[in-house]
């Protein structure tokens, strides 16, 4: 995207910044589309991908069966291997990037053989791989419905802003902030990890954004997840979200003179006089 344009401008880097598509999933799907089919249902989660532009969109049908189908491969071609506590330690549960899907899979599906796919051959790995779409198509149909043109990634990837407080009932509401829908995974420009034990909810995203103009720095851009203010009580509390979600910027002035002329309060702290 850098290197796509001579001249770049603010509006080219905001939407650098929010981009979604997935270069390792161009290289995971050709891969899966390769795999003998079993019915109808399953020709159809495989027309979604063939058509797909490899965008992890938040809206987007395929990205939903893309993400939730490696799911169930990783779980039973690697839990047998590996039991259920280093099954959770080394893939389900931790915030790095999903080395299985992103290196070792489209290896594996490339040269399958019974270390992996308890036997050698396409025709062992395409029954691994027809198992698991079955089991991925049943948890869609049972969270999203059953029109797979309905299913939407954003539906499953939520990112949820609550504080530590908010695990007290009372409490819940005025310390939880917000919960957005999101595209994106670990590895796109616009972050967006899961746990995969916990799917599909986002563990790791961008808190911050920033455009600075070194032309100007008074045209500077920026954007929190929330707001300014820690207090929920505060109308700055969590007035940025909606713009962050969208993957929109709001003017941050830079230099007294521009700070000044957009401040709407100030606050003095005052040493105590005796």
């Amino acid at each position: 995207m850098i290197t796509h344009s001579e001249r770049h401008s603010k509006e080219s880097f905001a939407r650098m910044q929010v981009d979604t598509v997935s270069l390792s999933a161009a290289r995971v799907v050709p891969a899966l589309l390769t795999a003998e089919i079993a019915d109808d249902r399953q020709k159809q989660a495989l027309s979604l991908l063939a058509e797909w532009d490899q965008d992890l969109g938040r809206d987007s049908p395929a990205a939903a069966v893309y993400h939730v189908w490696s799911v169930h491969i990783a779980r039973r071609i690697l839990h047998p291997l590996l039991g259920e506590e280093l099954f959770t330690h080394v893939y389900a549960r931790r915030q790095w990037s999903h080395g299985f899907l992103h290196k070792t899979l489209p290896t594996i599906l490339a040269y399958p053989s019974a270390r992996w796919f308890g036997g050698d051959g396409v025709e062992a790995r395409d029954r691994v791989l027809r198992e698991a779409l079955d089991g991925a198509l049943d948890e869609l149909t049972t969270r999203l419905g059953d029109d797979p043109q309905q299913w939407r990634w954003g539906a499953l990837h939520r990112a949820r802003f609550a504080g530590r407080l908010s695990i007290v009932p009372e409490l819940a509401d005025l310390f939880t902030a917000g919960d957005v829908e999101m595209g994106g995974d670990d590895q796109t420009v616009l972050q967006g990890l899961y746990e995969p034990g916990v799917p599909y909810d986002v563990a790791v995203l961008p808190s911050w954004r920033q455009i600075i103009d070194l032309s100007d720095l008074d045209s500077s851009a920026g954007t929190l997840t929330l707001g300014q203010s820690g207090n929920p009580v505060s109308p700055h509390f969590k007035d940025q979200l909606d713009l962050w979600a969208a993957g929109e910027l709001h003017p941050m002035p830079f230099t007294r003179a521009a700070v000044l002329a957009a401040a709407e309060s100030s606050l003095r702290l005052l040493p105590q006089t005796h």
